[in-house]
């Protein structure tokens, strides 16, 4: 098993998550093949789908819309203070 703390590279996590989406091989094999633990690519693979059903249904795209507005509030606040 992969001993870096728990720390994969976002990239690392999505070829993970797609191999396990693609089902070319088991998630035993995938996870042999790549060192993780079969439940941290199981949860991958969920976290993933739920993104791409975001991305398509467009709420991604509010949601992360929603987050900026604060942001700028915050930044002009430390700007003035």
């Amino acid at each position: 098993m992969r001993k870096n703390g728990g720390r994969s590279s976002v990239d690392f996590k999505a070829q993970v998550a797609l191999d396990a989406i693609r089902e070319d091989a088991t998630i035993a094999e995938l996870s042999s093949r790549y060192g993780v633990h079969a439940t941290v690519i199981h949860h991958w693979k969920k976290e993933a789908i739920g993104a791409m059903s975001l991305g398509i249904s467009g709420k991604q795209e509010r949601q992360e819309s929603d987050h900026t507005t604060p942001i700028k509030d915050l930044n002009a606040n430390l700007l003035i203070g």
